[in-house]
C-alpha cells in the first residue's frame, strides 16, 4: 500500500514531479505555488479542480442569445 509522502519531503523538485505525473507538468511559477501548499493541499488541488476558483471570465461567444433563443 502508499504511504503519503511526508510533508518535510515536500519540496519544489516533488511538486513538479507531482504534475508531471498528474499532466503535463507546469511552469516555475506554477510549480512554486505547489510547493508552497504542501503535499495534501497540493493534491487536492488537482484532484478537486472544480473548487479551485476561476477568474477568467467566459467568453462571448458562450453566453445566451436572446434573440437566438426565438
Amino acid at each position: 500500500m502508499l504511504k503519503p509522502l511526508p510533508a518535510e519531503k515536500w519540496n519544489f523538485t516533488t511538486a513538479a514531479h507531482l504534475l508531471n505525473r498528474a499532466g503535463f507538468g507546469g511552469t516555475p511559477v506554477e510549480i512554486e505555488k505547489l510547493a508552497e501548499m504542501g503535499p495534501d493541499q497540493a493534491v487536492s488541488c488537482l484532484v478537486d479542480y472544480d473548487k479551485v476558483p476561476d477568474p477568467t471570465p467566459g467568453p462571448d461567444w458562450a453566453k445566451p442569445d436572446p434573440e437566438r433563443m426565438e
